[in-house]
């Protein structure tokens, strides 16, 4: 009694409560959420997730997020404070998303699922693979110049750009991104034939909800011209994943 009468124990402090946020604060948060998503899809419960041990690998490579995440912020840095971006990497090989950004909030709204996003040029691509498809050549040449009225509607380059002259290449013109080609080439080829190539490399018909994809939202339906400049909305992930 005397010994432990003199012993001086040390002071225990409280428990920490549990950080159930953990892992879901920053840009990666919205990466849980996806992965949370695919796993209920696959029938694994949150309460599986959280009591059974499970160990979840994603094909997310560090390296590549980080680059993600990095170039988005450098792209807005100077740019007006209303504007938003989302970057999303696929692995052609395998489908795997290396990295994905669709905002700062892991807890607010994901960008790279948006649904009212104009792809704008990068959709050209679907032009080219349409033409491509249909016989024409990369070496096939059209007037380049800025601006032009075709089938009526007056269409001009980024910047009021020149481009490459009155016989620009398809292969030039997608490297300088020419409106004016690539608007006449889809007047050519066929808007619907843009949508059916883009629907095949993976862009899907309907949005999560319903909505139809790459149409007119008027009771025919159909596509215009405008889709070969990427007019129509498409979610990031969609677009990454094609």
């Amino acid at each position: 009694p005397a010994d432990r009468a003199v012993q001086v124990y040390p002071t225990v402090s409280a428990p920490k409560p549990a950080d159930v946020s953990a892992g879901t604060q920053g840009a990666n948060g919205l990466i849980v959420r996806q992965v949370q998503a695919e796993l209920e899809a696959l029938q694994i419960s949150p309460q599986q997730l959280n009591t059974e041990g499970l160990q979840i690998t994603t094909t997310i490579d560090p390296k590549t997020q980080s680059a993600a995440v990095d170039a988005a912020k450098k792209t807005l840095a100077d740019q007006p404070q209303n504007l938003r971006t989302a970057v999303v990497s696929v692995d052609p090989r395998t489908g795997g998303v290396r990295a994905y950004y669709g905002g700062d909030d892991g807890n607010g709204f994901d960008r790279a699922q948006a649904t009212s996003l104009p792809p704008g040029s990068t959709f050209k691509v679907f032009d080219l693979a349409t033409a491509l498809k249909q016989g024409t050549p990369l070496n096939k040449t059209y007037d380049g110049s800025s601006p032009q009225t075709i089938s009526g509607q007056k269409i001009s380059n980024s910047d009021g750009e020149d481009g490459c002259g009155t016989t620009c290449s398809l292969s030039e013109a997608l490297k300088e991104s020419l409106n004016t080609v690539y608007y006449r080439l889809t007047t050519e080829i066929g808007s619907q034939a843009v949508a059916d190539t883009a629907h095949a490399a993976g862009i899907p018909l309907e949005f999560p909800g319903g909505q139809k994809t790459l149409v007119e939202l008027n009771p025919f339906g159909l596509p215009k011209a405008g889709i070969g400049l990427g007019a129509y909305p498409v979610r990031p992930i969609d677009m990454a994943a094609s």
